[in-house]
């Protein structure tokens, strides 16, 4: 169901986990609400770097993915424990390790951020993919399809979808109480 035509009966979630591709905008849509909600905005990626002082390349490197996957489920499950309310901005990879998705789905409300694969590619072109290791290689647009055809799948899971980070930012403030 499309973020927008959501008809809420008067109580809403409060636990928000956002998905998306690398270079959806998730990073954006948390920057456009972190001061403006009366509840917390988590970007679940800063909050990995900052408890292991590394990036996630990084981390990538020294540790390989399936280590880092073990500490985002880690820390996906410490916010959800240690917080009542949020709006957690998820690593592209989140909700398709482990049983991430479905535990997100459990826990919280799901919004899948969907952004066009060419809106992806054109982003990737001139965005910093040495921050993102799934994209290292020089053929980023054909990594990014091999993501999104692995990926979809487990994105469309989320019970609310939205196609802009536009979207996402009006109906929380028109939804929530801002600060």
């Amino acid at each position: 169901m499309r973020l927008s035509d959501w008809a809420f009966d008067g109580i809403l979630p409060v636990r928000w986990y956002l998905w998306g591709m690398p270079y959806s905008g998730k990073s954006s849509v948390g920057a456009k609400l972190k001061n403006k909600l009366s509840f917390p905005v988590f970007d679940l990626d800063k909050r990995i770097e900052e408890k292991h002082g590394a990036k996630i390349a990084e981390l990538f490197t020294e540790f390989g993915e399936d280590a880092f996957r073990n500490m985002e489920q880690a820390e996906l499950k410490r916010v959800t424990a240690e917080n009542a309310s949020f709006f957690l901005i998820c690593g592209g990879g989140t909700p398709c390790f482990k049983e991430n998705a479905d535990w997100m789905i459990q826990h919280g409300e799901t919004l899948f951020l969907n952004t066009s694969l060419d809106q992806l590619i054109l982003r990737a072109s001139t965005g910093h993919s040495e921050e993102r290791p799934l994209l290292k290689n020089d053929d980023k647009a054909g990594a990014l399809k091999i993501l999104w055809e692995n990926r979809k799948s487990t994105y469309e899971k989320a019970r609310l979808t939205a196609h802009s980070e536009r979207e996402i930012v009006d109906c929380f403030l028109r939804m929530y109480p801002t600060i």
